[in-house]
């Protein structure tokens, strides 16, 4: 059986890949951080973790199909998500897993570190 498209896998209204990618790509959400860090807790209890959600981040900006389809607002939502998965941005714009280190110092270099990456 061979593998669903990523643009088969973003019509798929039941999966988490189609949540996480509307949830980026939404032109407003009410209370951003608050429902950004209810789906983090939602996926990772789930069993998704910084490294699958930064490939998944990964395969979405670097599928030619879909960066035609989408908008310059909406790539650029991607990147955005893209960088705060990384931590190359503000320390609070950092979005923080369950179980991530809780003093700052320790989760800035752990996220800005490869360590996860592995």
């Amino acid at each position: 059986m061979d593998n669903p498209s990523l643009k088969q896998i973003l019509k798929g209204p039941n999966s988490d890949e189609y949540t996480i990618f509307k949830f980026i790509t939404a032109k407003y959400i009410p209370d951003y951080r608050v429902r950004e860090k209810e789906l983090i807790n939602s996926l990772a209890s789930k069993g998704w973790t910084r490294k699958l959600l930064y490939d998944f981040i990964i395969q979405m900006l670097g599928d030619k199909v879909l960066y035609q389809e989408l908008s310059e607002d909406e790539y650029n939502a991607l990147d955005n998500f893209y960088t705060a998965i990384i931590g190359y941005c503000h320390p609070d714009c950092i979005i923080k897993f369950p179980g991530d280190p809780q003093e700052e110092e320790e989760f800035l270099s752990y996220v800005r570190s490869d360590s996860w990456k592995v």
